[in-house]
């Protein structure tokens, strides 16, 4: 005799059904998971490798001083130049912005210059007068390349004499200040870390996720349910595929700032339009002990120099001076307003 459908069901435990709907809804949702990140994994990626800012007009201004040029481990001449001073002074390493060049340090560290401090300052990579090596295309992202231009810039003032290799500070700007960042967690010559408007690939890029999610995704129901979680994972695994296409790891600046043991300040325009201020406590957040973080409510991107001018000179000059400065007796008997010196 043959058993009907509905004796089979019948016959199924309530424990069994509810593994075989909760199986189901499994299948579901993994379908789902798949086709979303199969269909907007390679957008996100093409945004992720394309995405860029408008270069700064150069102002024109040029810092004066020896042309030095070096060579980083993978074998590329990179330009710098190297203010004049002696070997009492403390040393600040300027790294550029992305679309900039050794120049952007004018606009940036006169004040320190006045207040005594010699500055380095290099093009990258295929910026100013360092050329690309071929298959290098420079991007906002901070890779393997760009903190080999920091290292060689930092091994190069390890080999001249005349600079004080005790007193050495990095100062970055944008893409410039992560790679600051990194090289002061590498290089143990380095005292003090200056970064404005630094930024981390993988926040950045779940921020604008977030913000261009609705411009792609077709049903709003969905894009407005996702979690957390799922736009973590879909940035990271984009980022990831960015990586073998780029065939370049790309820098987490979470792990820099979770390694970094020397003080750092953080310099952040409340009205950044690329990174909201929300980025910058972010990242303050992943190590308090080491990182200062100062908002600037007038401030765009990088814009802190120009609208609190007075405050900006200050608090860089403060902070270089309190980890760089080295204290003189009176009783020494040498030139107490050396410029780099304190009097005590």
């Amino acid at each position: 005799m043959m058993t009907s459908p509905l004796n089979v069901i019948v016959a199924v435990s309530a424990a069994e059904l509810a593994v075989m709907v909760l199986s189901v809804l499994m299948l579901v949702v993994l379908a789902v998971v798949t086709y979303v990140f199969s269909k907007y994994l390679p957008i996100i990626s093409n945004l992720f490798m394309d995405v860029t800012i408008n270069p700064r007009p150069s102002p024109g201004l040029r810092l004066e001083g020896e042309t030095v040029r070096f060579k980083t481990a993978d074998g590329i001449e990179l330009t710098g130049t190297l203010t004049p001073g002696d070997r009492a002074q403390p040393v600040i390493v300027f790294c550029h912005e992305f679309s900039s060049d050794r120049h952007a340090a004018a606009r940036y560290v006169y004040f320190l210059q006045e207040a005594g401090f010699r500055i380095f300052t290099f093009d990258f990579r295929g910026h100013g007068d360092s050329p690309a090596p071929k298959g290098y295309v420079s991007r906002l992202w901070v890779t393997e390349a760009e903190r080999a231009d920091l290292r060689g810039a930092l091994e190069c003032l390890r080999t001249r004499q005349d600079v004080n290799h005790e007193a050495v500070g990095l100062f970055g700007v944008s893409r410039g200040g992560v790679v600051a960042l990194s090289g002061a967690v590498e290089d143990p010559m380095v005292k003090v870390v200056v970064a404005d408007g630094a930024y981390s690939a993988f926040r950045t890029l779940y921020d604008y996720m977030r913000k261009w999610t609705p411009i792609f995704a077709r049903v709003r129901w969905v894009y407005r349910h996702h979690p957390d979680w799922f736009y973590s994972m879909l940035g990271r695994l984009a980022i990831r595929l960015s990586e073998l296409r780029m065939r370049a790891r790309v820098l987490s600046l979470e792990k820099v700032l979770r390694e970094l043991r020397v003080p750092a300040l953080l310099v952040h325009g409340e009205r950044d339009n690329y990174l909201d201020a929300t980025h910058a406590r972010y990242l303050a957040a992943i190590n308090p002990e080491a990182v200062e973080l100062w908002i600037v409510p007038e401030a765009n991107h990088n814009e802190a120099v120009v609208q609190v001018a007075d405050e900006y000179s200050r608090r860089l000059t403060d902070m270089f001076s309190a980890h760089l400065m080295v204290p003189v007796s009176k009783s020494e008997g040498r030139n107490l307003h050396t410029p780099g010196v304190v009097e005590v």
